[in-house]
């Protein structure tokens, strides 16, 4: 079923692979040499990476969910959060995807996972300065 959705890009594998355009992080994001970054091998970020520990190593509670592939990325690593005894909560406006389940996905996220928050509000960070 999957395939579908992959036939112009490959197998996901190709997509997800260390090294190419999509793996890259953008520029604007302003990224600092201190900041922590955490390798993501599969949708859920939380499959088969360090991502749990370095989050309760900051004693982090509620997590904030923004990107690509809301249906897909976002959506199964934010049920796994909820799975987690993290607060998920996705910032509506910050998401987007490529398939036509965007909306779908969103009710079902606020209905059974956590918060969803249109339009993006400020959320000041604590360990921000």
């Amino acid at each position: 079923m999957i395939g579908k959705y992959w036939k112009d890009w490959g197998p996901p594998k190709s997509v997800l692979a260390r090294g190419n355009h999509w793996w890259k992080l953008y520029p604007e994001l302003h990224n600092e040499p201190a900041d922590i970054y955490v390798t993501k091998p599969k949708y859920n970020a939380f499959w088969g990476s360090d991502l749990e520990a370095v989050l309760r190593g900051l004693a982090v509670e509620s997590l904030i969910f923004t990107g690509i592939m809301t249906d897909v990325c976002v959506q199964t690593t934010l049920v796994d959060a909820f799975h987690r005894d993290f607060n998920p909560i996705i910032a509506v406006d910050a998401t987007c995807t490529a398939t036509p389940y965007k909306k779908e996905a969103l009710l079902m996220i606020e209905s059974c996972y956590g918060r969803a928050l249109t339009p993006c509000v400020y959320v000041p960070c604590v360990y921000c300065n």
